[in-house]
């Protein structure tokens, strides 16, 4: 999540979400789709807005990987039931690969050494 610090009024912030694309032969060094505002952090506000940037960029069809944060703070991810990549899988209707981001454990390794 990023916080839009251009709020509608002054000190307020919005919940925006940054989609990306990437993989050869389209976007071998990686697309920025959009940055929506959305209305929660909810797994079901994620794929929405996910959702309507694929769409608009044509790229449901192409879809084989989804890459998220694991953080504690972002279950709305990763969910079984209601995280963002299992319902995007839904909606796209394909199985897909999930590569979940292991930023933050490779850091508390690295600590270790």
């Amino acid at each position: 999540m990023l916080r839009d610090v251009m709020g509608s009024e002054p000190g307020t912030t919005s919940e925006t979400l940054a989609v990306l694309m990437s993989g050869p032969p389209a976007y071998p060094e990686g697309k920025l789709l959009g940055v929506p505002i959305i209305d929660s952090s909810t797994g079901t506000a994620q794929t929405e807005a996910s959702m309507d940037l694929l769409e608009a960029w044509g790229l449901t069809g192409v879809i084989t990987t989804l890459v998220f944060d694991t953080t504690s703070t972002t279950s709305s991810n990763s969910g079984v039931h209601r995280g963002t990549a299992k319902l995007l899988e839904e909606k796209l209707s394909t199985n897909v690969f999930y590569l979940a981001c292991r930023h933050h454990i490779l850091e508390v390794l690295v600590r270790a050494v």
